[in-house]
């Protein structure tokens, strides 16, 4: 019996997850798709399988997927390559877990919360000096309107998925 080869487990299937999806597939590893939503990887003749998954934010039932899926699919050992700032929190912060089942180059949330958590990483560059445009960091929107900024101006979250009300997969750091 020949035991087949480590493959890949890709977190979210936009178009970036096709980018690595098909870098995967051109050095023969063989690569299963994980969304919540449809997405654009999932019709790639790349991929060896596409699977719906729960949303990666509601982390205890997306981790409780990930090792089903690992049994299921027979995939233990495969290298887990998380696409969205949303899988990236559920897979730093139940690390233990998820070793036992697969690999996972995601950082335990200790590490991921200094870059995850946006104001935190401009608070780190502030603090070492590290050139960064002006920032402010409202609590609310009525307090951003209050601001008196000079324009143009870019608005950008501290937390990516907090940002967007069609968000249906919001993430509580």
């Amino acid at each position: 019996m020949t035991k087949e080869k480590t493959g890949a487990v890709i977190t979210g299937g936009d178009f970036q997850a096709l980018g690595v999806l098909r870098s995967l597939a051109r050095k023969d590893i063989s690569v299963v798709i994980l969304d919540s939503c449809l997405c654009i990887s999932r019709y790639s003749r790349y991929k060896k399988k596409f699977i719906k998954s729960p949303c990666p934010s509601n982390a205890d039932s997306y981790i409780d997927f990930l090792i089903g899926l690992a049994e299921k699919e027979r995939i233990q050992g495969w290298v887990v390559f998380p696409n969205s700032d949303e899988a990236v929190y559920s897979l730093s912060t139940h690390k233990d877990i998820r070793e036992k089942f697969y690999r996972i180059p995601t950082p335990r949330w200790e590490v991921i919360r200094k870059v995850y958590i946006k104001k935190e990483t401009y608070q780190v560059a502030e603090r070492y000096e590290i050139p960064i445009p002006k920032t402010y960091y409202p609590e609310s929107i009525e307090a951003s309107l209050e601001m008196h900024l000079e324009f143009p101006v870019i608005i950008k979250p501290s937390i990516r998925p907090h940002f967007y009300s069609k968000e249906s997969c919001p993430v509580r750091p």
